[in-house]
């Protein structure tokens, strides 16, 4: 007897490897948008966004040639648009200025160069003189507020690419992931904001310190005659924006060694990678050999300014770093340290190779009785990275391991939360202030609107400037350089003092408790007329800030150089117009 037929099973559809399935979608859609090729722009758009709206920062008015103010905006802006003014000018480009080495102006110079023609073909300058070169043109906007904001402009976009540069060493030392993540915390670093919408060579030096990085580990993996290079190139190119990144000699040589030991030491390439970065170097700031003792000259002034302190900002430079560190950045900072000790317990040599720059420099420069924030800024995008390290060790994240413990990576989530935190709380509170007028712009047409012409009005770094055409103006380092005698002697009238000045002195009675009787005295004795404080007070010096250890405004990006602005009147002086 036969069996009866079975019902007839539905046909399945044939099988194509090329057709991916639902779930294969879906995980391509999640690598997708968490993935490099979606978050990677995002975080340069970030980036870029953050520093945009601080280019224009304190400069009045924007035109090729109205000059800016001096000493109204980054102290150092004023004198290094005289600098480019000067190597194009000058007709043989010798800056006739070594505190800083060359490449930083030729490039601004370049910029402004281009800048001139473009403004030339479109009619906004006028066309050079009869036997003036065009460099010497371009001269003319060199001081300009329009050349400052173009000047500004290319920080930002070193400070973009470093942030780019980063992604790259951290994708290559320990996941892409990783690299987005350390991308990120440089993107919204509050010292890393603030230094790179200046005029300054901060931006440029770190983006240079971070190709060094990057290449080095080529070294590390390859060592090839190109690699060696290439890190020498970066290295001579780093150095040549600022003395110090010279200290990244350590990194080709550090690589070389992880990589074949001491025998590493007879390989002829890692010396013509030192013959490169010499080489790279010289060629970019010429003037130094061919200049020498002028070069000698600015070298020493500038080492000396280091070792022996600047007014106010000197001393305890080890414990100023650590207490910065922690006040501007948070918790972030800690976690890299954990993840730098953590690199020699787990004996990687790609983790050691990033820590060697930081145990270099972080000890030499706490040395220096000299300190500020934007020389520790080169270690932080490495702290960033090993922050990273301990992270994915908190975790158990890794490229062959699974998580096992769940309380740990809820561990690890939250201290990351409270690693971003901060900075994103610093970029709220910066960006709308920066639409509010600075303190500086309101001290000065406090003046216009309301001093009478020909006053005679002492100021001291870092306060406003009113206008030299209208007043006969006494610049000082410190008001509290000459007692009230000298100044009735001087005939000064008003007095103008600023917040970044005296309070660096407050802020260390101790060290500076002859300096504040000095101001005691002075101000005791005078009339205070008007007061123009900083905008940028949110909660960055409230109940939280306390909480994690002190206040915060000082170090955020919206207090850099825009402290309150005070001003006083000697007695009898002539009354203010209402």
């Amino acid at each position: 007897m036969e069996a009866p037929p079975s019902e007839p099973r539905p046909l399945e559809p044939l099988a194509s490897p090329n057709r991916p399935t639902d779930s294969d979608a879906v995980s391509r859609l999640r690598a997708f948008l968490t993935g490099p090729a979606l978050l990677l722009p995002a975080v340069l758009l970030l980036a870029l966004l953050v520093r945009l709206p601080g280019l224009g920062f304190d400069i009045p008015t924007l035109s090729w040639t109205t000059n800016s103010f001096p000493l109204t905006h980054h102290a150092d802006e004023p004198v290094n648009q005289r600098v480019v003014r000067t190597v194009l000018s000058s007709g043989d480009f010798n800056p006739r200025f070594f505190n800083y080495p060359s490449l930083f102006f030729y490039l601004h110079a370049l910029l402004h160069v281009v800048a001139y023609g473009i403004a030339r073909a479109l009619g906004a300058v006028p066309a050079p003189a009869e036997g003036m070169s065009f460099t010497r043109a371009a001269s003319t906007i060199s001081e300009s507020t329009l050349a400052l904001l173009l000047s500004r402009g290319l920080s930002v976009a070193f400070g973009v690419g470093s942030v780019y540069l980063l992604y790259v060493a951290g994708k290559r030392l320990i996941s892409p992931r990783a690299g987005l993540a350390a991308a990120f915390l440089l993107a919204v670093s509050p010292t890393f904001i603030r230094n790179t919408r200046f005029f300054s060579p901060d931006a440029c030096t770190t983006f240079f310190v971070l190709l060094t990085l990057v290449c080095a580990l080529d070294v590390l993996r390859r060592g090839s005659l190109r690699d060696h290079l290439l890190t020498g190139a970066a290295v001579g190119l780093a150095a040549s924006t600022k003395y110090n990144a010279g200290l990244l000699l350590v990194l080709p040589l550090a690589a070389q060694l992880l990589r074949e030991g001491a025998q590493g030491l007879k390989d002829r390439r890692l010396y013509l990678g030192f013959v490169m970065a010499a080489a790279a170097f010289v060629a970019t700031s010429p003037f130094t050999v061919l200049d020498f003792p002028a070069f000698l000259e600015g070298f020493k002034k500038e080492v000396a300014h280091y070792t022996t302190g600047h007014l106010g900002a000197e001393g305890n430079s080890g414990v100023w770093y650590a207490r910065y560190l922690w006040l501007a950045e948070g918790p972030v900072v800690l976690l890299g340290f954990v993840g730098l000790v953590w690199s020699y317990v787990r004996r990687s040599r790609e983790l050691t190779l990033l820590s060697i720059f930081p145990l270099v420099y972080l000890p030499l420069i706490s040395r220096m009785a000299y300190r500020n924030d934007r020389t520790v800024m080169l270690v932080l995008p490495f702290l960033f990275l090993f922050a990273l390290v301990a992270l994915q060790r908190l975790a158990g994240w890794g490229p062959s391991e699974r998580l096992q413990r769940p309380a740990r990576r809820i561990g690890a989530v939250a201290l990351a939360l409270l690693s971003i935190t901060l900075p994103l709380l610093a970029i709220v509170d910066h960006i709308p202030a920066l639409g509010m007028p600075a303190p500086r712009a309101q001290a000065r047409q406090w003046f216009e609107d309301n001093v009478p012409t020909g006053q005679r009005i002492a100021l001291e770094w870092h306060s406003a400037v009113p206008r030299r055409s209208a007043h006969y103006l006494v610049p000082l380092r410190t008001l509290s350089s000459y007692d009230l005698a000298w100044y009735r002697e001087n005939r000064v009238s008003y007095f103008i003092s600023s917040e970044e000045m005296t309070d660096r002195f407050y802020d260390d009675p101790e060290r500076h408790a002859d300096t504040i009787a000095r101001y005691e005295a002075l101000f005791g004795q005078l009339e205070r007329v008007a007061v123009f404080p900083n905008p940028y007070r949110p909660w960055a010096s409230g109940p939280f800030a306390r909480l994690l250890g002190g206040d915060r405004d000082k170090v955020w990006p919206g207090y850099a150089y825009n402290g309150e602005q005070r001003i006083y009147r000697m007695p009898k002086a002539p009354t203010p117009t209402p």
